[in-house]
């Protein structure tokens, strides 16, 4: 064993220690919550379910509902309290119950910031009842949120050249491959290798702290999955806030980019990875390039809609967080996104049409390739040769809308029709999922096989007569686009997807798909129906889908990426003659 690996996992259990206990001091009883959401899927269902087997209104069955993500079972348990305990107001905060003054400065202070109301954070700041360490995480992340850049590292000046004709890109990225599974972390990996396989030289840097804040602690400094290497950054003590951790990761970027001898900085959604870009692009004076694949605000709104908050879309965190995603956006010297939705969206917010490039989800062209009938999948997966098979390989949350896809096949099922259903994929939303499945009486005709390596979920996607995203309307899913679409197009399967902009850019009903209105499973069975009867209309629609994918490969994409590392240089330059 070399030196450097005993002292690696030191600091790495030390950074683990310091993080755990610090949320044991913050949040006691939502680090029990989040630590049950980290147990495997089945024990985390059996979990919730033990917890909430009675109607009691006790705290244990209030922290099983917020294991299953079920904030309205919580609050609704939460209002037959006589009387409530040091627990119950702990959890109640999570619940979206604002707590009484018997909860404490802590309690006030992380409801403020858990509802976005930044004006009462602001004044909570100088309470000395909040906790020390509550106090400087909650300036941290609101610092972070205050307009213009983060101070630039201290590093040595750039002494090499930043010759655009040869790029070498080190990308700043919230998680990836090999510890978290997701279409984030599947984009990155897909983006990173086209760059190689296209004579970019990549390296990529995640946020501080990460994997050992996701539990992954014996982990090394460097990743390197197929080729590409995802380096580390975890400090033994991690800063408390935001703006810290951003200052943190900038001086790591730098000092990787230096080592890189990098060309350019790229730094993906959202705006903590923008501003440790910025900064470092700075300190060396480096062209920068952001690209803005998601709207995390609008998922926040969305989420505590959920959680009970009546407005949060016009709260001062979501107002300050989304002019912070617009102000680092129109900073960088080129823009790259993944829909036309989104680009329109950039610009209505100040962007300059010229600096957006659209690189939108693509594919491995080995998908093209793939020629196996869902029967002769269904064979190889041991599965029943009876009936026609819809679901998806998709993340398990509440936006998905995958419990209107076992409605729609309840319903199906109810008329005498043989359908049935698998979801591949893990999620909170898992566990009500599954308990939707079994109360329909469906537990024998649709599959919930949870999270699966890549190609044990591509035999799957390979057992579906057709693929359905039913996701529900939300300003997020308006605008962002899954990666599985053009995925199942790629594939071979015929596509039926929720009636949404960012989802009908791709699917164009009658040729590339079909739409159906979201949040109505009869519509969605009715148009699952009528795509199964039609054996032709079905390799149709699967064809065109597989003509639309095939102009969509990463090799492809990846020379658009070179195009945007030309632009960024030329408008870097620019800048830089213009002293700006």
């Amino acid at each position: 064993m070399t030196p450097a690996r005993p002292w690696r996992r030191a600091r790495h259990l030390g950074a683990a220690g310091v993080t755990v206990l610090a949320m044991a001091v913050d949040d006691p009883a939502w680090l029990t919550v989040q630590a049950g959401r980290r147990a495997p899927r089945r024990l985390r269902g059996l979990l919730g379910r033990v917890a909430t087997r009675t109607d009691s209104p006790s705290a244990t069955a209030v922290w099983g509902e917020l294991l299953l993500d079920r904030p309205e079972q919580a609050r609704e348990r939460l209002s037959r309290q006589r009387r409530s305990g040091a627990l119950s107001r702990a959890l109640a905060v999570h619940a979206g119950q604002r707590p009484d003054a018997a909860g404490g400065g802590g309690a006030r202070a992380r409801w403020a910031w858990l509802v976005g109301d930044l004006e009462e954070v602001e004044a909570l700041l100088a309470d000395d009842d909040v906790p020390r360490r509550l106090r400087r995480k909650l300036a941290g992340d609101v610092e972070a949120l205050q307009p213009g850049p983060r101070p630039a590292p201290a590093v040595p000046p750039r002494d090499w050249g930043t010759d655009a004709s040869r790029p070498r890109v080190v990308h700043a990225l919230t998680n990836s491959l090999p510890w978290t599974r997701s279409g984030y972390t599947l984009r990155s990996q897909a983006v990173l290798r086209a760059q190689q396989q296209a004579g970019i030289e990549v390296a990529a840097l995640t946020r501080p702290a990460y994997p050992v804040s996701i539990g992954r602690v014996l982990t090394a400094d460097v990743d390197v999955v197929e080729g590409v290497p995802y380096h580390r950054c975890v400090p033994t003590v991690l800063a408390p806030g935001e703006a810290g951790r951003i200052d943190r990761w900038a001086a790591d970027l730098a000092r990787l980019a230096r080592a890189h001898r990098a060309t350019h900085l790229h730094s993906t959604t959202h705006y903590p990875n923008a501003l440790a870009a910025q900064a470092a692009a700075r300190a060396l004076g480096l062209p920068w390039v952001h690209e803005v694949r998601g709207q995390l605000e609008r998922t926040w709104a969305s989420a505590r809609r959920r959680a009970g908050d009546p407005a949060p879309y016009a709260s001062g965190r979501f107002v300050a967080w989304r002019a912070r995603e617009a102000e680092l956006a129109a900073a960088a010297d080129h823009v790259v996104t993944i829909s036309e939705t989104m680009r329109t969206d950039l610009v209505r917010r100040g962007v300059e049409p010229g600096r957006v490039s659209v690189v939108p989800n693509g594919i491995d062209a080995a998908l093209l390739q793939r020629d196996i009938t869902p029967e002769r999948a269904r064979a190889r997966l041991g599965l029943p040769g009876a009936g026609l098979w819809v679901g998806a390989v998709s993340s398990v949350v509440h936006y998905e809308g995958l419990a209107d896809l076992v409605e729609a096949v309840a319903l199906l099922r109810a008329q005498g029709a043989d359908v049935r259903g698998a979801v591949v994929g893990d999620g909170l939303a898992w566990p009500e999922l599954s308990r939707r499945v079994e109360a329909l009486g469906l537990t024998e005709v649709f599959l919930l096989p949870g999270r699966l390596p890549r190609p044990e979920a591509l035999a799957w996607l390979d057992a579906l007569d057709a693929v359905v995203v039913p996701r529900e309307d939300h300003e997020v899913t308006r605008l962002v686009p899954p990666l599985k679409v053009v995925e199942a197009m790629g594939a071979g399967r015929p596509v039926i997807a929720s009636d949404l902009p960012a989802l009908a850019e791709i699917v164009v009903p009658g040729q590339t798909g079909l739409l159906t209105p979201p949040g109505d499973p009869a519509a969605l069975a009715e148009a699952i129906d009528g795509l199964l009867r039609d054996e032709d209309r079905r390799q149709e629609v699967a064809a065109r889908g597989r003509v639309l994918a095939a102009d969509r490969t990463w090799g492809a994409l990846a020379e658009t990426y070179r195009e945007v590392y030309d632009v960024a240089t030329a408008s870097s330059a620019r800048l830089w003659r213009m002293g700006t």
